[in-house]
Formats: C-alpha cells, sequence, structure tokens
C-alpha cells in the first residue's frame, strides 16, 4: 500500500517529468523537491523507497532519474490534455 501512495505522491508533484526535463541525466533532490513543491528530504525518502522497488534510478546519492517505469508518468503535450499556447 506504500508503495502506491509513493508512487501516486511522485506522479501528483509531476516528479517524472522534472527529471525528464532537466537536461541532465539525473536531477538532485534538492532541485526536485523545489521543483515539485516538497520538502527536499521527504522527495529524497520517497525516490529513495521508489528506487528500491526499481520505478527510479538512484545514480549517485541523492541524484535521481528516471528508468522504463518512471519513464511511462512523464507528461507531455499529448498526454496531459492541454493545449499548447
Amino acid at each position: 500500500m506504500f508503495t502506491s501512495a509513493a508512487l501516486g505522491l511522485a506522479v501528483e508533484t509531476d516528479i517524472p517529468t522534472i527529471i525528464s526535463t532537466s537536461g541532465t541525466p539525473g536531477l538532485h533532490v534538492r532541485d526536485i523537491g523545489s521543483k515539485a513543491g516538497i520538502d527536499e528530504s521527504k522527495a529524497a525518502r520517497i525516490l529513495r523507497y521508489l528506487a528500491s522497488r526499481h520505478m527510479f534510478k538512484e545514480i549517485t546519492p541523492n541524484v535521481f532519474a528516471n528508468n522504463r517505469i518512471s519513464a511511462a508518468f512523464v507528461r507531455t503535450e499529448e498526454t496531459d490534455g492541454t493545449t499548447p499556447e
């Protein structure tokens, strides 16, 4: 049950998209938390837990990247339900 709650929070705060649009192979939890509007330590705990469940990848300490599972939750113009301006 905790896995679905953690993944739900990651998707709700758009973490997969934040990582994907960073332009780097991975993103530090400080930057993820700041852009997602959540505390850095909370972001670190959730992402580390999800990485242990193979839903994200921790490439170096506190630096996370999408993998094939989390990449499925990346929002694009085609999937976010909005029209570009």
